[in-house]
């Protein structure tokens, strides 16, 4: 009985570890993803950025979101 007390517990550690990591994954991921939209955001938010693309910085703040929402979505599909 007690080896199948220490294999259920074994089987719980590695389970408690496999979920710690994707969730510590998944936080490390969101946090590039958005320090990576800031700096877009800052450096796209020039007006000679809209300027150049003939569009207002509100318009290309938008665009961007949009381009970086199908980036998201495009790298969580693969």
């Amino acid at each position: 009985m007690s080896g199948i007390m220490q294999m259920i517990k074994m089987e719980a550690l590695r389970e408690f570890e496999v979920r710690t990591k994707y969730k510590v994954q998944f936080l490390s991921s969101i946090a590039i993803y958005t320090v990576t939209y800031l700096i877009v955001i800052y450096i796209a938010s020039s007006p000679t950025m809209a300027a150049y693309y003939h569009t207002s910085v509100t318009t290309g703040k938008v665009l961007i979101l949009i381009g970086m929402c199908q980036v998201l979505v495009g790298s969580v599909s693969n």
